[in-house]
């Protein structure tokens, strides 16, 4: 029987909330508002700014870096169609399952990220700061 106990403490502690670092490694975008990417962030009357792609890279201690990949194109003003996105260096906090990424600014407050972390934080759900066409731009990353 106390064979048995061992494994029945790993299950236990893998179920339970996660509190503290999470693995380092790399995330990437699955979904938003839980639709497939590419995604409709805005609209202008001449350009449409398109989240294709999405990674969030956490690095040792409590480091952590969310790019956000984006598609600008100006085509139907007769402009172009350029690529470019939106970087978030920073640090992270995790307590029991709620994400804190914080990006420092030039001159501002910081920006903070807030999201949900599942599972062993292989899945986190992340709400952009930006604003998008049809929801809030809860951005899906996994492992």
């Amino acid at each position: 029987m106390t064979r048995f106990l061992p494994a029945a403490l790993v299950l236990a502690l893998a179920c339970s909330d996660l509190t503290g670092p999470l693995r380092s490694g790399t995330l990437s975008l699955v979904a938003i508002d839980g639709a497939a990417p590419p995604m409709l962030r805005w609209a202008t009357a001449n350009c449409d700014y398109t989240v294709t792609g999405a990674t969030l890279t956490v690095g040792t201690a409590d480091s952590a870096e969310l790019v956000v990949n984006e598609v600008y194109d100006c085509s139907r003003a007769g402009g172009p169609v350029t690529t470019g996105g939106r970087a978030y260096p920073g640090t992270y906090t995790v307590v029991g399952e709620r994400f804190t990424l914080t990006s420092p600014t030039v001159g501002g407050s910081p920006i903070r990220l807030t999201g949900t972390v599942f599972g062993n934080g292989s899945v986190i759900d992340v709400d952009d700061d930006a604003d998008y066409a049809a929801g809030p731009g809860v951005l899906r990353l996994r492992r």
